[in-house]
């Protein structure tokens, strides 16, 4: 991550919502739907709005020495009811390595949902229309077909939204392989730690139930 892109585009903003802002640093992208709501207020804008305005900031998060193009994404999980948290994600590239090796914006945001707990996403916001291998990846979330996604370039006040099966159609995903469940379905996996308990080996062990592995069903 940039730190001088994040804060040069942190200046961007009111300054009475910088403190809020700032805590994207100390709580690993997220923001709390208190936060969510807290800035929705002092910015006056509607949910969708508020991830359009962050997205600039999500962007200056990317590492592209081989693209040299910033792409951000900010996911919405679901809540039933009211405002859900929101995590941020940018593309990140390795320099001497394949572009196909890149993490993209998309996968950074979802993962960093994911790993933060989140099972199902309520929408997403993307400043360009998401690649085919982020389609795909997208194909295999759970609840996918009640998740928004938007695609909002940052220098154009229009804004498109998508369906998953509008932009992945005769699409090819778990159901063809009979699975029950998705990548962030909550786990169904069991597997015993070994005893004595060890720090080390019970996170190893928490990870792996948590493992998301439909066409191999080999868990690591």
């Amino acid at each position: 991550m940039n730190h001088r892109a994040f804060q040069d585009q942190l200046a961007q903003f009111p300054v009475n919502t910088a403190d809020i802002l700032q805590q994207l640093i100390h709580q690993q992208g997220r923001l709390e739907p208190e936060q969510v709501n807290e800035l929705k207020g002092l910015m006056a804008l509607s949910s969708e709005n508020l991830l359009k305005a962050l997205l600039p900031l999500a962007a200056s998060m990317s590492t592209c020495p081989i693209s040299h193009f910033s792409v951000g994404a900010i996911v919405e999980g679901f809540r039933s009811e009211g405002q859900g948290p929101i995590y941020l994600g940018a593309n990140l590239e390795m320099a001497g390595q394949p572009l196909k090796m890149a993490i993209h914006a998309e996968q950074a945001a979802i993962s960093n949902a994911w790993h933060q707990g989140e099972t199902r996403l309520r929408r997403l916001m993307v400043n360009e229309a998401p690649c085919g291998h982020c389609r795909q990846f997208m194909n295999e979330l759970n609840e996918i077909d009640q998740m928004d996604i938007l695609v909002s370039q940052l220098d154009s006040d229009q804004q498109r939204q998508y369906s998953i099966s509008s932009l992945l159609p005769d699409a090819f995903g778990p159901g063809d392989l009979k699975q029950s469940t998705r990548l962030m379905s909550p786990s169904l996996l069991s597997l015993e730690s070994p005893v004595p308990a060890d720090e080390l080996v019970n996170a190893a062990t928490e990870a792996a139930q948590r493992s998301y592995a439909p066409y191999t069903n080999r868990i690591f």
